[in-house]
Parts: C-alpha cells; structure tokens; sequence
C-alpha cells in the first residue's frame, strides 16, 4: 500500500486492485429495462454504457452472466437505456438489488418493443436487441437505437464506488 491507502497496483495487480483502478473513471448511471416473452418486467442498474456508432445509431452496454435476469436481456427484442438524473440515486439503488417488483410505484410509459422508459430521466434510448458479444464473465449488448428522448438535467454519477455529482 502506498501512503494514501491505495493499493501499489504495479506490485499486487489482484482483482480488488484492478476494481478499485476502474472505479477511477466516472461515468453515469443507468437503468436498462426489458419485458421478457411473458410480459414481466426486468430492469438493472448498469454504468457500462457507451455509445458506438451514430450511422448507424448504435450503442453498447454489458450484463453479468451471473445477474437474475441475465436471460431475460439476452433473450428480449427490445430494451431501454434510461440515464438517470441526479436526484435519481434512490431509483438506482433500487434496480442495482434483487426484488419481486422494482418498478412498484414507480412512473413509466411502454417504449418501442414494450420496454419500460423511465420518468425523469434526463434521457432514454430505446433500442432493439442487435447484437451480443462475449465478454469474459459478462455478455456486451450492442443495440440498434429505434427512439430517444433527452431532457437535460444533472446527471447522477458514480466515482470510486460511491454517488457523485458535477461541480458547477
């Protein structure tokens, strides 16, 4: 360990190092939803989102092969990308653990392929399924943006595995 408690990644690049080096880079918070073949609802907390191609409007996010609903997305038509707001914090928190109904009270309008579109979100991208990779222990999801909404807003951030927040 170096003086500042942060592990010397150069002489110990184990598993906890590596996250905590990752977790250097900020980036926003997500909420991707789904409905499975039978009508259930899906959704999980993700910030691996990126963009990929505007022509043709795709982008990419990645799933644990070990989440509940791993099937679930791997499997669906259709999907929606909702970037949350910062004052958004509770939802994520919501969608990031296991419950029998994440989207109890929550307000929502069916998207493109019925997937929930988040309310308040300062934007959603609705995309079908297009392609997936391997990616070690997760699957990457590139999807073909069909519909998008933006509302700008302040963002909800995620930095050193905790919630933050643009200075002005």
């Amino acid at each position: 360990m170096s003086n500042d408690n942060r592990p010397d990644l150069s002489q110990n690049p184990d598993l906890a190092g590596l996250r905590y080096a990752l977790s250097s880079f900020a980036t926003g918070v997500t909420v991707v939803t789904t409905r499975d073949a039978n009508g259930q609802q899906h959704g999980l907390t993700a910030n691996s989102f990126a963009s990929v191609s505007l022509d043709p409007p795709l982008v990419l996010w990645s799933i644990s092969r070990g989440t509940p609903s791993f099937e679930a997305f791997r499997g669906c038509s259709h999907y929606a990308v909702n970037i949350l707001s910062s004052d958004q914090e509770e939802i994520s928190n919501r969608f990031a653990h296991a419950s029998p109904d994440k989207f109890a009270g929550l307000e929502y309008t069916l998207g493109v392929g019925g997937s929930p579109v988040l309310a308040g979100c300062i934007a959603s991208f609705e995309c079908r399924n297009e392609t997936q990779h391997d990616g070690g222990d997760h699957v990457i999801l590139v999807g073909r943006v069909q519909n998008f909404k933006v509302d700008m807003g302040t963002p909800l951030l995620f930095f050193a595995s905790r919630y933050a927040s643009l200075l002005p």
